[in-house]
């Protein structure tokens, strides 16, 4: 077992309050990711929950046990930090053996743990050569193995990848991966790739300035997020917010209005919101698909004649979310039509460029042509022959 629970904690550091009264349960076996901008509270939060720093109120509980009062060691805890943290005198097999030897573990015992993780890591053919012969994933190795060692309840990662390479942060990812399938260990883990949190994580615990602003599974924060920060901030290239006002608003759907007058018909409930309210939708930009429609039709509910039956109109297939009144709806896959005076536009400054384009590769065309005559004419007048094309 290797539940987790935090309750109301809080953290300060003289007058300035870090955590803000955290609440989060992590069921046995999870991997959890903590995610957020630069100062958020993520490796504080991991660090109180490690017991490397004291909670200013709250509790925490491992297994239903409060463990406030309990030392790092006795908590049932292993934490592997971002910068390795191994000794250089010692060896693979010593580092990763001594926390157990410190512990008074039995020395056949010990030897039967690393061999397990060492295998499991890869690392048989490593475990007499020091850290300074290895490499930066082969360390990380070594770090993560001296947690395995220890048998945890719950493993703690303080964003163990940020110091190795991209090609290596992917590896290492399917190694964290495999790992977790085969341990089953409940893992809480602290990143700010948000490559690593949507591939690895069971739930994503996002946090901003000491609060938790949503968890839920990785589909559930990219797909449904629960706030307009939640929905800026994950995803990458971020999500597109386009300001408008909501011109009207039934079960059947609202109807907004953004910038330059083109009307947006997105299929959700609003009938909790009032015509006139400001209004974001959130567009994905990796969920646009957007096509010509010659003959399009306005968006329901449009009277006017910009976007009447004879001007184009893209229909975009988008994930959405509306923020109406400042709450975000999830909207799914929705398909709506958008007048196209903006494809428009783009596609007339596209035949610009490419007239442009045609006439530049015309004029160099021009002038290769010139100096290719210039040289035949000073070659013959050295005497030289010139050399034909296809020589």
């Amino acid at each position: 077992m290797g539940s987790l629970k935090i309750e109301n904690i809080r953290k300060s550091f003289g007058n300035v309050d870090v955590l803000k009264g955290i609440d989060l349960d992590v069921e046995d076996g999870e991997f959890v990711i903590f995610v957020g901008p630069s100062g958020c509270g993520k490796s504080t939060l991991l660090r109180v929950i490690a017991g490397l720093e004291d909670a200013t109120s709250g509790d925490i509980l491992i297994d239903g046990k409060r463990v406030n009062n309990t030392p790092p060691a006795k908590r049932g805890i292993a934490m592997v930090f971002q910068t390795y943290a191994l000794y250089p005198h010692l060896s693979v097999r010593d580092n990763m053996g001594l926390g157990l030897k410190q512990a008074g573990t039995p020395t056949e015992e010990i030897k039967e743990r690393t061999k397990v993780a060492s295998s499991m890591l890869s690392l048989e053919e490593y475990m007499e050569r020091r850290p300074a012969e290895l490499s930066g994933g082969q360390r990380q190795r070594v770090a993560i193995g001296r947690a395995i060692v220890r048998e945890p309840k719950v493993f703690l990662f303080d964003e163990p990848l940020s110091n190795l390479d991209a090609s290596l942060r992917t590896q290492m990812r399917l190694e964290f991966m495999e790992l977790h399938r085969e341990l089953g260990t409940t893992v809480v883990y602290v990143t700010h790739d948000q490559a690593e949190a949507m591939t690895l994580a069971s739930d994503i615990v996002v946090l901003r300035n000491g609060h938790v602003e949503q968890t839920g599974s990785p589909l559930e924060i990219f797909g449904r997020p629960r706030n307009r920060f939640v929905a800026s901030f994950v995803g990458s290239p971020s999500m597109n917010m386009i300001e408008g006002t909501l011109e009207a608003a039934d079960a059947a759907g609202a109807r907004v209005v953004v910038g330059g007058g083109t009307r947006i018909t997105i299929p959700v409930d609003a009938r909790r919101s009032a015509p006139g309210t400001p209004v974001t939708v959130g567009l994905r930009p990796e969920h646009l698909d957007g096509h010509a429609n010659g003959a399009g039709r306005a968006a329901a509910g449009d009277n006017g004649g910009a976007g009447g039956a004879n001007s184009g109109t893209a229909v975009l297939n988008a994930t959405v979310v509306a923020v109406v009144g400042g709450i975000v709806a999830w909207l799914g896959k929705g398909r709506f039509e958008a007048i196209d005076r903006r494809f428009e536009a783009v596609d007339r400054r596209f035949d610009r460029l490419e007239a442009r384009l045609d006439d530049r590769i015309d004029s160099l065309g021009a002038r290769l042509d010139a100096m290719r005559s210039d040289l035949t004419q000073v070659a013959l007048a050295v005497g030289v022959r010139p050399r034909a094309e296809n020589d």
